[in-house]
């Protein structure tokens, strides 16, 4: 198994292996117990964070010079949501299909204060419904917002990506290539496994996971969390 790295984990956790890692990947009844991370109540607290921006965007100030950044901001806050709401249908919910569209979902938030009163989950159908729509949004705002060169930032193209990995996730192949075509045309660049060493991989921290870091690896075009490896 992959060793915990002192420099980034809690002693006795191994955030690689259970967090951010293999086991985010690998199917279990009992999930919660393998993601130790917060993750329902993380994602949420980051909606809420979107939430309030997406809120205020009516009522916000700003000059001919801001409209720019403006746009920028208002494209991220709605891709975040989307892209936040993606994370949860598909960890909580079972997967996309015309079948099972009408079943659970997660619970969905949209105003910009905490909620403590019980909700119930909406549809997967009314989950992807928001998805699609803020990713739209997203993308209109995107196209006439200022464009940053911080990968740490999401861009139009990471916008793009992440609405060609919502479309393949229903089956729209007509969407995927209107969207997947013209991202991979502007966005090439393979980062070459072959060059970094395995040996190092989950065994020395951060070190061995090149292909996370924005500075070796051109591939990324938006990374987040805690450090400038994710």
């Amino acid at each position: 198994p992959l060793e915990a790295s002192s420099d980034f984990a809690e002693p006795g956790f191994d955030e690689l292996d259970g967090g951010e890692g293999r086991q985010a990947y690998v199917w279990h009844s009992d999930i919660e117990d393998k993601l130790l991370d917060d993750f329902w109540d993380a994602e949420y607290g980051y909606i809420l964070g979107c939430n309030v921006i997406i809120d205020a965007l009516p009522t916000m100030e700003y000059t001919e010079n801001e409209v720019g950044q403006y746009n920028s901001l208002a494209a991220q806050a709605y891709a975040l949501r989307a892209y936040h709401y993606f994370c949860l249908v598909n960890t909580y919910a079972l997967p996309w299909s015309e079948a099972n569209l009408g079943e659970l979902g997660v619970i969905i938030r949209t105003e910009p204060q905490i909620q403590t009163s019980p909700r119930e989950r909406a549809t997967i159908g009314e989950t992807y419904k928001l998805i699609n729509d803020d990713l739209e949004k997203a993308m209109e705002y995107a196209a006439i917002g200022d464009v940053s060169a911080n990968k740490h930032i999401i861009s139009p193209a990471a916008i793009q990506l992440l609405a060609t990995r919502v479309a393949l996730f229903q089956e729209d192949w007509d969407r995927v290539i209107e969207l997947g075509v013209p991202f991979m045309q502007e966005n090439s660049s393979i980062f070459d496994l072959n060059t970094v060493d395995k040996e190092l991989f989950g065994v020395t921290g951060r070190s061995g996971f090149a292909m996370f870091n924005i500075d070796k690896n051109n591939e990324i075009v938006f990374t987040f969390g805690t450090s400038s490896y994710r």
